[in-house]
């Protein structure tokens, strides 16, 4: 009895492939056979022949006639490429995505660039007013992980527009979205609106006008920020929002509370609802 083929290699988890059993002499009475896996976390086979990969490792699968006289076996190997770890984020801190320009009929959109990032979807559309809401849709995939600028034009002046940037990796073929920003909300030129063009901190705690502060540990600190708008004032979709690059060295609540939580240094971000942004630097001993 012949099994073919004769050798056979694995590379995705589930894959599959048919094996045939041909017992000889072609007269012989007894034709029909069983299949059988000698381990089963490595792959199975059914009883027409059918392997499907399970997990890493070789395989013998053994085929034999009915009256168990005659078997024959091939040894599969299953090699399924580690998947790498992926830990999503959500928030500020990664992408710090922002509008970074803004005309009549455009906006453009930056953030920092994800390393191992294969590339990164944009996300949008217009903002919700009061009578009517606007779901994300997509608007582009961007090919190419050192990319970190996209435009989107032919808009309607006036108007404010959201976005979402999302980062994602290749795996397996398939696009992994590892991480997702802030919406950010930006506003065409030719209207009564306009946009933030920075983020004043004007104190930290007892300090006036700084960037860093050093605190005690279980003390707390209030920040004290504002936009500055570049010409005209700004309708608000979002108030200014904080961010702790590590939770473990300090927290901050959504008014801007600092709470030292354990020893080292941290960065939180105050931005707004544009994504412009001011980094302080937090120290706790």
């Amino acid at each position: 009895m012949k099994v073919s083929p004769d050798t056979l290699t694995l590379t995705k988890k589930d894959e599959t492939a048919q094996l045939t059993a041909e017992v000889t002499p072609s007269y012989a009475d007894n034709k029909r056979v069983t299949w059988q896996s000698s381990d089963e976390k490595v792959a199975t086979v059914d009883e027409n022949g059918k392997v499907t990969a399970v997990g890493n490792g070789t395989v013998e699968i053994t085929v034999t006639t009915e009256d168990g006289k005659i078997t024959a076996s091939i040894i599969i190997t299953v090699k399924v490429p580690d998947e790498p770890t992926i830990n999503k984020t959500t928030g500020f801190r990664r992408l710090r995505a922002r509008s970074v320009k803004q005309t009549k009929t455009s906006v453009t959109l930056q953030w920092n660039i994800i390393k191992d990032a294969d590339g990164y979807f944009i996300y949008g559309n217009r903002c919700n007013t009061g009578t009517k809401s606007y779901k994300y849709r997509k608007l582009a995939t961007i090919t190419g992980g050192d990319i970190s600028t996209w435009t989107q034009k032919d808009l309607k002046k006036g108007t404010y527009y959201k976005y979402v940037v999302k980062a994602y990796r290749l795996v397996n073929g398939k696009k992994v979205v590892t991480d997702t920003s802030i919406s950010v909300h930006a506003v065409t030129g030719g209207g009564k609106y306009g946009n933030a063009k920075a983020v004043s901190v004007t104190q930290i705690g007892n300090k006036k006008n700084v960037s860093k502060i050093t605190l005690k540990m279980g003390k707390t600190a209030q920040i004290k920020a504002k936009e500055v708008k570049k010409d005209k004032k700004i309708a608000r979709h979002r108030k200014l929002c904080y961010e702790s690059s590590n939770t473990k060295v300090a927290t901050v609540t959504p008014d801007g509370l600092i709470r030292a939580t354990g020893k080292g240094t941290c960065t939180i971000w105050v931005y707004a609802q544009n994504g412009v942004y001011k980094a302080l630097k937090i120290t706790v001993k």
